[in-house]
């Protein structure tokens, strides 16, 4: 009865706890908000563009793929810019993977262990309520996974390829499924025919999502005006020149980033900021990281399944860009704690002297887990915002958003984070002079603490914290 309960308790808790309102995390304080700004354009204007500010000659989107945005664009036309009904679309994204991971591990213990250390993460919690790709493409990778795993003759890979390439619209790194899902297929015990033919008929709407997305960022990059994102990031090309870097660059980012991560994603109890100032937790990483590749050896060695043949292409190729992100191993979460439950237990039934700590490990985690997420709901802020002052911003953007004019503009640094958070029209200084059309609606500035004389003459219409918002006259335009 207490299992069958689970799942429910789970799923209220996540809904409880639903935070209606955008969120600056220490993770990553402005993907959420570039997202719901694509969202946005596209409700409103049908522009698929991360501009703040509805120009004519707007700039196009070029560096992530659709799929995601157009959800969020799904929901702001529904409801508008509504942040309980885009908490709920999240929580219900968060809680669908849970679901299909549950389905995938269902026949196994360790599997169901796995997904309720998930379930409990407080990452994987935060990430369930914050408008980013984390959780919508756990979804669509244990979806993918789910249909290789049961791909069985052509029409069942065909489906299979559908979930892949719905993966890679949902987030690009899932392009790996092209070559994971090939070895996969071809290390069935089928005969060659039935295997080659298998891996065609996947492949190919993977490929033909990859090559017409390839198709439309090459001819926007080539001809269009670009937003900010694009013309920082580009259609991914970007990755092949990191692949460039060289070994010894390569060693300092291991060291000083990537290998400090695995640690405080997997013991949240131990903050991301001690991990990376102290050496030892490259130490207690390796030591995470060589436990997880021996639980995958084992599994790969016994059955060759579809996540054994997909996870370690993945991780190589996160690791080619150069992210520096903790977050980046979010949705890889899961399967760390699966392989590493399955490495623990292989070592037990080896070494007897270790039963009693892969009986106990689970327990163990739950426990470090469990009090993690209880110490983030009791303070969410210390997650939600990487500062004070980006709370403060977030309270005065709503302010704004509920008692400006609807037509109003107004200057503010990160604008893409005002707008998500007001739904008002917003330009960032730094890109020069407002155009000449914006300036004739009613425009307001906002000051924060690196700009303390930006005021001028203009009166005061709301403060919040060290951020002040003013009316600009018509002679200070």
């Amino acid at each position: 009865m207490g299992a069958r309960l689970l799942p429910w308790v789970i799923a209220a808790l996540y809904l409880l706890f639903l935070f209606p309102s955008p969120e600056f995390p220490p993770y990553n304080a402005d993907d959420g908000s570039w997202f719901v700004t694509l969202g946005w354009n596209l409700a409103h204007y049908g522009h698929y563009s991360g501009d703040t500010v509805p120009l004519a000659a707007y700039g196009h989107h070029a560096a992530w793929p659709p799929l995601f945005a157009g959800l969020l664009a799904g929901v702001i036309k529904v409801f508008g810019l509504n942040w309980m009904a885009l908490k709920l679309a999240m929580v219900g994204f968060g809680l669908g993977a849970l679901a299909l991971l549950h389905r995938l591990w269902r026949e196994e213990s360790i599997g169901r262990w796995a997904v309720l250390l998930t379930a409990l993460s407080p990452a994987i919690f935060l990430y369930s309520h914050h408008t980013m790709t984390e959780m919508p493409y756990l979804a669509a990778v244990t979806a993918a996974l789910l249909g290789l795993s049961r791909a069985l003759d052509t029409r069942t890979a065909f489906v299979a390829g559908l979930l892949a390439a719905l993966a890679f619209y949902t987030r690009g790194y899932a392009v790996i499924f092209l070559p994971a899902g090939l070895i996969y297929l071809l290390l069935r015990p089928w005969p060659w025919r039935q295997r080659l033919m298998a891996g065609l008929v996947y492949a190919a709407p993977l490929l033909l999502a990859v090559l017409a997305w390839k198709a439309y960022t090459g001819q926007v990059i080539a001809s269009q005006p670009l937003d900010w994102i694009s013309i920082r990031f580009g259609n991914g090309t970007g990755v092949l020149h990191d692949l460039l870097r060289s070994p010894v660059e390569y060693a300092q980012r291991l060291y000083w980033f990537e290998l400090r991560y695995p640690m405080h994603v997997l013991l949240p109890l131990i903050p991301l900021q001690w991990a990376l100032r102290h050496d030892v937790s490259v130490v207690f990483s390796l030591l995470l990281l060589g436990l997880i590749a021996y639980g995958w050896l084992t599994l790969f060695l016994r059955r060759r399944g579809a996540v054994e043949c997909w996870l370690p292409l993945a991780l190589a190729f996160l690791l080619a860009p150069r992210t520096g992100a903790a977050r980046y191993l979010i949705p890889f979460l899961p399967f760390f704690y699966y392989y590493l439950l399955h490495g623990v237990h292989e070592l037990g039934e080896r070494l007897p002297r270790l039963v009693r700590v892969a009986r106990s490990l689970p327990v163990v985690l739950l426990l470090l887990v469990a009090t993690a997420l209880a110490g983030h709901l009791a303070d969410p802020d210390r997650l939600r915002f990487i500062t004070p002052e980006s709370r403060d911003y977030r309270d005065i953007a709503l302010w704004a958003g509920k008692n400006l004019p609807a037509d109003a503009v107004v200057e503010a640094s990160v604008a893409h984070r005002f707008l998500a958070a007001s739904g008002l029209a917003a330009w960032e200084p730094s890109r020069g002079t407002l155009p000449q059309a914006m300036r004739m609606r009613p425009l307001y500035r906002l000051c924060d603490p690196d700009t303390p004389a930006c005021a001028g003459q203009n009166p005061l219409v709301m403060r919040q914290g060290a951020y002040s918002l003013y009316r600009m006259q018509p002679s200070a335009r």
